[in-house]
Formats: structure tokens, sequence, C-alpha cells
């Protein structure tokens, strides 16, 4: 079998049906709209700069994500498999959690979600859309301050590529999602131990996205790049 023309048509196959299986993340800062209530604008500048740079490195820079829209507060991002997504979002919360940023010590809710999704492809910009993007935004919206909610997908989906002794997953039940008219199993995902952390933290080896695997045009925006050569 040529493993090369098998690659090809498989990619080809995924960018005429405009679809691909992907990580979801949704993230915001909690109180938001009460800040901006009692802090100056110059302040606020401050807060959503500093958000910006960090959800920049920390979804981007060092664990190869696709940062998809942001809305004020609000981070929309995707990435190629869930284990980055994971260890991304949880070094994200611990920087906001320890930091005072301009004098406030910020609180994010995340949620994590794997499903497959329509593809647009808008000029340089990608866009991405589904049912499974509003399951992703919906158990966002039951995430208490300061939690990272994963459904089961992604639990099942990075057992092995994890490091359970750093990091745990708390098994629950979410009420009815708004919208979607169901409950869904998900996980609240956070550190064992305060020493386990390392904002630099990187997959092993053997998880690291597998970029062989796919080929341009279209999911080369997904592919794990270091600094300078990131193409996002």
């Amino acid at each position: 079998m040529d493993t090369g023309l098998e690659l090809r048509r498989g990619e080809a196959y995924h960018t005429s049906r405009k679809a691909l299986l992907l990580t979801i993340l949704f993230s915001d800062i909690v109180g938001y709209t009460q800040l901006y209530e009692r802090l100056p604008e110059v302040v606020m500048a401050d807060i959503r700069n500093f958000f910006v740079q960090r959800t920049t490195y920390h979804i981007r820079e060092s664990h190869g994500g696709l940062i998809v829209k942001r809305n004020g507060d609000d981070v929309f991002a995707v990435f190629t498999e869930p284990a980055s997504a994971i260890l991304a979002t949880l070094n994200l919360h611990r920087e906001l959690d320890t930091e005072l940023i301009a004098g406030q010590r910020l609180q994010l809710r995340s949620s994590i979600h794997l499903g497959q999704v329509a593809v647009e492809q808008l000029g340089g910009h990608l866009d991405v859309f589904g049912r499974h993007i509003n399951h992703a935004a919906r158990v966002r919206g039951v995430a208490k301050p300061g939690e990272i909610l994963v459904t089961a997908a992604v639990e099942d989906s990075v057992r092995g590529w994890i490091d359970t002794t750093s990091i745990c997953f708390f098994r629950r039940r979410t009420p009815v999602l708004k919208g979607l008219g169901k409950s869904m199993t998900v996980f609240s995902v956070e550190w064992r131990r305060p020493s386990s952390l390392d904002t630099d933290s990187q997959l092993p080896e053997s998880s690291q996205p597998l970029t062989h695997w796919v080929n341009p045009p279209l999911s080369k925006q997904l592919l794990y790049r270091r600094k300078s050569s990131s193409p996002f």
C-alpha cells in the first residue's frame, strides 16, 4: 500500500468535506462585566492586553492551538488533539489564579470538548462551526469560577496521554444544558499538587500532535509550530 497516497486521499476527503475532528476550548474571565462597572477603562485595557498575551502564549505558542475568535474576555480556540488543550488550559488557569493583574486577581472558567466540526477558510482566517461548538460553549456556561470542565469524549481520549500522577479528573453531571435539552457527563480537571505546575510544560514526544498525518492547505493552520515558525 502506498501510505503517502492514502494520506493524501484522506486529506483531500477532509478538505472537500470541509470537516475536521478537533478539540474545542472556550474560556472566559469570571465577573468581567462587574469589573467593567467598577474599574477605570485604563485598568480594563491592561487586563484585556494581559489576557490576550497570556492566552496567545499558552494556547498558541506553547501548545500549538489556533485561536479562532476573541470577544472581550471570551476566547474560542481549537487544537488537533485534547492533551495539548488540557495542558494549555491548566497552565493558563494557574497563572491567572496566582498573579495580580492591574491589582486584580482574575479567575477563569473553561470547557474542552471533542467533536467533528465544519471548517471554512475565508481569506487567511479559519472559522469553525457545528453542534459540537455549541456543546462546548454550553458546558463552559455551567463551569464554576476557576473550574475547567472537559466532556467524556475528551477524558476518554487522553487516557494514557496525560500524566495522572500530576493531573486528576473528577466526574460529575451537568444540569440540563440550555438550548440542548439534556445533561452531559463531564469531568472537572485539576493539577493534583502545586509542585506539578510547569508553565512551559510540554507533551512527551510520543503525544505531540501527529503532524505527519496531515498535509496543506487546510490543516497546516493547525500544525504544531514553535514561535518564529508558527503559521498562526
